[in-house]
Parts: structure tokens; sequence; C-alpha cells
């Protein structure tokens, strides 16, 4: 009896063991890690422009701390930068606000794309461009443009549209000034200094600016002042998606700034692309964020607090990947999940039409 009792005894602790063991390997088992591809795209500008050049900083941080490559395709034009992602070919877009909303709306050249289902991925620092000429030409304000050679672009929707709400700022329509039609926007930031061009609108530092701030001509930024209240006025019904800022620019010295109109500037995605690629690359640009600011100027205001700001929510909702990956960090507020409905909501309605 004794030997019976022993062995069930040594049975039941051998039992015991057994599931313990199969417990403790079912809940410390580690969860499989998404599958993701080799290779990712994103569209941007062309090479020599501002654009690219913050690109090439992000494709850095997302190769060092993922395992996904990031391609760069670029194009001059708006339409072949969104139409990529519309058509499922590229994952992920740097637009501004406004041209991102204009192909969530399926505006203009997006009609027969859109509407698309857009989504807000990363939030950078605004983009501000300003009117430029030569620095030798002798224009004082944007009203000194009237009858002047000032570009735009069929291919480039958004950009177009800038110049005339910088125009209008001055009190100008298109009307009042000699139309050159461009191929793109690397054509028209060449303007001024192939003298094809008397004045152009664009970003601060790019290589065509920098260009011409080192020829004996220099560089002339037209100010747009935010005390100004009635210009802006004027500017905001061309572009609502434009407002004040004051930076520096290229051709100015240390200290030096000007105001021009900020627009909306980040990454997007679709909601074709999975959750998982997007939390991965949000998960690098985390991570990437104190060696991307420093790989270009422009980039040295694309803070964390930038990257999660609500205040520029509105019209585009974020990408559940980018969602998820802000709920971990417990940045996701109140204020988020609303506007993020509110997208949906608008969303959902263009979808019906």
């Amino acid at each position: 009896m004794k030997e019976k009792g022993l062995m069930t005894l040594v049975s039941g602790m051998l039992f015991l063991l057994l599931v313990g063991a199969t417990l403790q390997n079912s809940t410390s088992a580690p969860a499989p890690l998404p599958k993701l591809p080799k290779v990712v795209s994103l569209t941007t500008l062309p090479e020599g422009s501002a654009k690219y050049n913050q690109t090439a900083a992000f494709r850095a941080v997302v190769e060092q701390f993922s395992p996904m490559k990031l391609r760069l395709e670029s194009s001059a034009t708006d339409l072949t930068r969104v139409g990529p992602l519309a058509l499922k070919q590229a994952e992920f877009a740097a637009l501004t606000g406004g041209l991102a909303t204009g192909a969530a709306k399926g505006e203009a050249i997006f009609s027969k794309l859109g509407p698309i289902p857009i989504r807000r991925v990363w939030n950078g620092f605004p983009f501000v461009g300003a009117m430029y000429s030569r620095g030798d030409a002798g224009f004082k304000t944007i009203a000194d443009l009237k009858g002047k050679r000032l570009p735009q672009s069929p291919g480039a929707y958004e950009w177009s549209l800038n110049n005339a709400g910088i125009l209008a700022f001055g009190g100008l329509t298109l009307d009042d000034v000699k139309i050159v039609t461009v191929s793109g926007i690397q054509a028209a930031l060449k303007g001024p200094l192939e003298g094809t061009l008397d004045a152009t609108q664009g970003s601060l530092f790019s290589s065509a600016v920098v260009e011409l701030a080192a020829s004996p001509h220099g560089v002339y930024w037209f100010d747009m002042p935010a005390s100004d209240v009635e210009g802006w006025k004027r500017q905001e019904k061309v572009t609502p998606w434009a407002h004040p800022i004051k930076i520096g620019a290229g051709g100015l010295k240390e200290g030096q700034t000007i105001t021009g109109a900020g627009y909306e500037d980040g990454i997007y995605s679709t909601t074709a692309v999975s959750e998982d690629i997007v939390y991965a690359f949000c998960t690098a640009m985390h991570k990437g964020i104190d060696t991307y600011r420093k790989m270009d100027k422009g980039l040295l205001k694309w803070t964390w607090e930038q990257a999660y700001s609500a205040e520029v929510m509105p019209y585009v909702p974020y990408h559940q990947g980018a969602v998820k990956f802000l709920k971990e960090k417990g940045v996701w507020t109140s204020a988020h999940e609303a506007l993020q409905q509110e997208g949906l909501k608008a969303e959902k309605g263009r979808l019906k039409k």
C-alpha cells in the first residue's frame, strides 16, 4: 500500500510539473514578429529639392531602425507623387497638407484618382515657402511684381496655388503678371538665376536658392509680415491651409528672418498599406528623430511633439498603424480621437458619392 501511495504521489507531482511547464511555455513564448516587406517606397520631389534631401534623411533612419529598405521615388508633379499611393505602387508619400487634402477629396487633377483614402503617418514642421527673386532686381514688395514673369505648372497643383496665394497677399492675381508655364517645380526654382523668371515661390533652403544666393546677383526674399492682417486674409482665400511663420532663409545672415507662408507637412499613406508596415515606419522614425534632425537644416523643427500634434489633423485621419504607435507612447488624446472620427466620417461621405 505504501508503494502504491508513493507511486501515486510521484505521478501526481510529475503531472503538475508537466502542466506547469506547458503553461509557462505558452505564456512566455514571444509573439511572432510581423512579416514586413524587404523594400517599401516613398514618393518625393526630385533630387536637389529640399524635400528630397529631407526624405533621404528619413530613408537613413528607417533603414537603420527597421528591417525595411526605403526606396525614394522622385517626381516633379503632384499627380505622379500621389498616383502611386492611389494605385498601390508606393506605401508612403511626402506631401503637404493642402496636397493631401486635395487628393483625399479627389479635387482638380486628382478627380480621376479620388477621393483617395489618404492617411496621416508622421507630422512634420510646416513647410515654409516664400517668393524670391534676384537680389539686384530692385523689388521691395510683392505688389512690385505686377507685369513681371512668374511661373505656373499644370502638374504642380498645390505649388501653383501657393504662388497665386502669395500674389494675393500683395493684392495681385495671376491676371496681373506674365505667366510662364514650366514643366515642374525644379524648373521654376532655377528661373530667377537663369533669367527666365523674375520671381518664384519656393522652399527656403533649396539648392537653387543656395546657388542664387552665392551668385553675383544674390537673393531677395519678399517678406509677408503677420501684422499685415488684410494681406493674410487675401492669401487665405486662395490657400486656406497657409499661415505666417517667421524663419531664417538661404542667403540671409545668421539671426535674420523673413515671414513666409507655412503649409502643413508630413508623411502620408493609404488604407491599402498594412498596420504593421506603418507601425514599423513610425517606430523607426521615433527612434531616429535625433539622427534625422541633424542631417538636414529643414528638419531641425521636426520634433517628437510636432509629430503627434493634433492641431494639423482636420480632413486627413491617421493611419491605424500610427494610431497604435501613438497610443503605445501615451500621446493619443481625446482631441486626437474626436478629430479622427470627424475625418473618418467626412471620408465616408465622400466615398459614397
